[in-house]
């Protein structure tokens, strides 16, 4: 992470996007139901049942997010909460 200089913080974020949760499980550190519903509620009008196709075709139409031409996933991120948010 440190050398493709990405912020950690992120980390359990993209694990939640992109893996179901026994998988998250293995590699997360925090509540996946949690990260989850909070992507689901920014960007998915609440749908919970988003998959990875979902992610990364996001187009901004859904959690008024702004993507532009970035392809979705990058900026997405940028809608998440700070590490200071209520993640346990």
């Amino acid at each position: 992470m440190t050398k493709a200089n990405c912020n950690a913080d992120y980390l359990d974020y993209a694990y939640a996007m992109f893996c179901d949760e026994e998988s998250f499980s293995e590699v997360g550190s925090s509540d996946y139901e949690a990260i989850h519903q909070e992507m689901a509620d920014l960007c998915f009008d609440g749908n919970s049942n988003f998959s990875s196709g979902d992610v990364t075709s996001f187009s901004g139409d859904s959690g008024g997010a702004n993507v532009g031409g970035d392809g979705g996933v990058a900026v997405v991120t940028n809608t998440l909460p700070n590490k200071e948010s209520k993640r346990k």
